[in-house]
């Protein structure tokens, strides 16, 4: 029984303790009631405070309310679009999951990838081109050599980037690549080390040319996945009620302000006497303040 007490203690004791758990549930922020929640600067409220009245100028204690009323609540909008930024910058940067990949690239998403992943292996500063650039010098040199290859100083000084192909294609030291093209073996030998080397650098450069290909898809395939969360949190519309009803709010409030302005403006009129207006007669003050109600 003991043991049942003390893992359900009923929540924090400690006034620390029920403040942080009091923002438990907090998210937006929207309609907390609290003016200032962690994380906001109190300098950035009164600035928003001092604006308000420096251009509204209240006169009596009713308009200051409201205008404290105001501010508020517009800190409250910058909030929740402060909120929302902060969600859309998520839904940008959250790690791709399996069914994101599937829903946009197929089924296949698994093999794009890792021909995308080539591309951390391989120099990609001069684009596919370099690989394409391979394959033509590669053809051109098993032109002029169908069956067995030149002399590696042959290879090298006139067939120098295809010779570059195949050493990257082989990873093969410099000795043995020669060693295998060496006059002094067999030709059945060269033959045959000469065709299974063009085939392997074949492969190696259409892997880097598949591995450009990949990488595209998978990066249209990232946008489009970024644009659907998005897309989808919009049709959601989880934070324009609030956004709507602060709006409203915020409108109501000053539509009163306006109108306790115009009163107080009444109030503050002088009354002249229609004997000593020359024939011009103000209304009164109560008049005013019937017009503005």
């Amino acid at each position: 029984m003991n043991k049942f007490k003390k893992h359900h203690t009923g929540g924090p004791k400690t006034a620390a303790g029920r403040a942080v758990s009091s923002r438990n549930a907090l998210k937006s922020g929207a309609y907390s009631s609290n003016h200032l929640i962690e994380g906001e600067d109190p300098r950035e409220f009164e600035t928003l405070c001092n604006d308000l009245i420096q251009d509204e100028k209240p006169q009596n204690t009713v308009q200051h309310i409201l205008i404290s009323k105001l501010a508020q609540i517009q800190w409250r909008m910058c909030r929740l679009n402060r909120y929302e930024l902060t969600i859309y910058r998520h839904l940008k940067t959250a790690p791709i999951k399996t069914h994101e990949w599937v829903n946009h690239l197929g089924f296949n998403f698994q093999e794009l990838i890792d021909k995308s992943e080539l591309l951390t292996n391989s120099d990609i500063e001069h684009g596919s081109n370099m690989y394409l650039k391979g394959f033509t010098w590669l053809e051109a040199v098993y032109k002029e050599f169908p069956t067995k290859p030149p002399k590696l100083e042959v290879l090298k000084q006139a067939y120098e980037y295809a010779y570059a192909v195949l050493r990257g294609a082989l990873s093969i030291s410099e000795d043995v690549f020669a060693k295998a093209l060496a006059d002094e073996t067999p030709d059945e030998v060269k033959k045959s080390f000469w065709l299974r080397a063009k085939a392997q650098a074949e492969s190696w450069l259409q892997s880097r040319l598949d591995a450009f290909d990949a990488n595209e898809q998978v990066g249209l395939a990232i946008q489009a996945i970024k644009d659907a969360r998005i897309c989808e949190y919009q049709l959601q519309a989880r934070h324009t009620r609030p956004m709507q009803e602060l709006d409203n709010m915020f409108l109501k409030i000053l539509g009163e302000l306006r109108k306790e302005q115009a009163i107080f403006r009444a109030q503050k009129a002088v009354l002249i006497d229609p004997v000593q207006s020359d024939g011009f007669v103000r209304k009164k003050s109560d008049e005013l303040i019937a017009e503005v109600t």
